[in-house]
């Protein structure tokens, strides 16, 4: 398959595997974080080890939610049946953005979208 024409369909396509592979990877690594059962009760009981794991973890989820998240409106389209963990997903970018783990100052499409620049 040739991609020279980068015709629609092609694009298409090219978006739905990047949205697919993307969301395949959050879900992985949100099963290995619920795996770990850090909770704040039993914190004390985590090794220093399992505690940066689950930092370090929980930050590239936060890093690769955010590179997909111009796609998060996009991937309830495409994948209805995954809407729960879309949602999870959005609502953990809003998270991050309250808790200052990115920033909230976006000028991808859908951000440009749902709250259009003052000129």
């Amino acid at each position: 398959m040739s991609l020279k024409s980068n015709n629609n369909d092609d694009m298409k396509q090219v978006v739905s595997d990047i949205v697919s592979i993307t969301m395949s990877h959050i879900q992985d690594i949100a099963i290995k974080l619920k795996d770990m059962n850090i909770t704040e009760e039993n914190l004390k009981d985590k090794s220093p080890e399992t505690i940066q794991k689950s930092v370090t973890l929980n930050n590239i989820l936060t890093i690769v939610n955010d590179c997909i998240h111009p796609a998060h409106e996009l991937s309830k389209e495409l994948y209805p049946d995954a809407l729960e963990f879309i949602n999870i997903c959005v609502d953990n970018h809003k998270r991050a953005i309250e808790k200052k783990l990115i920033s909230p100052i976006c000028n991808c499409y859908g951000c440009k979208k749902k709250k259009p620049v003052k000129e």
